[in-house]
């Protein structure tokens, strides 16, 4: 081989090296970098989430970490459309938004699903833990349909 190709060879095969992750040996097997994820499922009723119609009184809780790319899985089991929309955290919604909902006041919603039909959308998760609430945007579905979203530190 001549003195040439040796000295073309050597940098392919450090720049492939290199690229083959041929640095530092990852000692936990995890990125720090990476996101974390999380799925929660929603079942939807006419009109209320989960399995108990006092969802004013007793809202369903879906729990994920703060910062997590969320899968959410919406089952809508009654006849009526429904979604599920987290509204922003500190913001009070007014007596009348189920005739006028403002989208303001809402960081995420999953969109309408028909009834008895079932999708699934992925948001990310708030970075600010708390307690978010979550309701149905469709007219005179809140206050009784709605829920609680946990971000957890």
């Amino acid at each position: 081989m001549t003195k040439q190709i040796k000295l073309l060879l050597i940098p392919l095969v450090l720049i492939l090296f290199v690229a083959c992750g041929g640095g530092e040996a990852d000692s936990g097997g995890n990125d720090a970098d990476a996101a974390q994820s999380a799925s929660i499922s929603v079942v939807q009723h006419d009109i209320y989430y989960g399995s108990s119609n006092d969802n004013a009184e007793n809202p369903p809780v879906w729990s994920v970490p703060a910062g997590a790319r969320v899968r959410v899985s919406l089952d809508n089991q009654g006849a009526l459309e429904h979604n599920w929309a987290i509204v922003k955290q500190g913001e009070t919604l007014p007596d009348d938004f189920a005739q006028n909902p403002s989208t303001d006041l809402l960081m995420y919603d999953a969109g309408l699903v028909d009834g008895g039909d079932s999708t699934s959308s992925t948001f990310t998760a708030p970075t600010e833990p708390g307690s978010y609430t979550v309701v149905c945007t469709v007219a005179g579905h809140y206050p009784s349909m709605q829920g609680v979203l946990e971000v957890e530190d």
